[in-house]
């Protein structure tokens, strides 16, 4: 069973202990939210909020699990607010964790230990499935690489970042004709 879910956008987050209980990040999830990280964790009783699960320690912005798995201690922080979060502390805190899990960029001061699930990550891999007792990630994406609608954003993805990086050269080349 996995042990933590996160979904695509990174809003969302579950934590399944396998004897039929999960937690979400937002205590306020919608019904389809709720159903199917429910049903993704094969779990069919109700959430409880990720501030009643052992070993959690929240704040407005954020919270911090440590979760047992595979004979060791995994240590989550998942950001669940929009407000900034002072560059030294959040890489300080994520330095201090295995797993970061964000619906935001984050910068790349940022280093977990293991997986840093942000906004860059979660938009190319879909949602994601942690089974820690295996030390293993699976991903939405690996599931459908080949599908034609995953095909096509990749491809207007590519297509948009040469964009930027053509006018990033355009205006880098402007400004040194103008320093000349």
């Amino acid at each position: 069973y996995p042990g933590i879910l996160v979904t695509g956008d990174g809003k969302h987050l579950a934590l399944v202990d396998g004897k039929g209980k999960i937690a979400l990040l937002r205590s306020r999830a919608g019904n389809y939210v709720r159903s199917s990280l429910q049903e993704n964790a094969g779990i069919k009783g109700d959430a409880i909020r990720i501030e009643d699960w052992p070993g959690t320690s929240c704040s407005e912005d954020s919270c911090v699990v440590t979760m047992k798995r595979g004979g060791r201690d995994w240590h989550l922080l998942a950001i669940r607010s929009s407000y900034p979060i002072p560059a030294m502390e959040l890489a300080a805190a994520c330095k201090r964790v295995d797993i970061v899990v964000s619906d935001r960029w984050l910068p790349y001061s940022c280093k977990p230990n293991w997986v840093k699930a942000d906004r860059r990550i979660l938009s190319e891999s879909g949602g994601l499935a942690f089974y820690l007792g295996d030390h293993k990630v699976r991903s939405v994406s690996e599931d459908n690489r080949n599908a034609p609608w995953i095909i096509a954003a990749r491809k207007h993805r590519e297509e948009k970042e040469r964009e930027w990086k053509a006018r990033r050269q355009k205006a880098k080349a402007s400004a040194a004709n103008k320093n000349q």
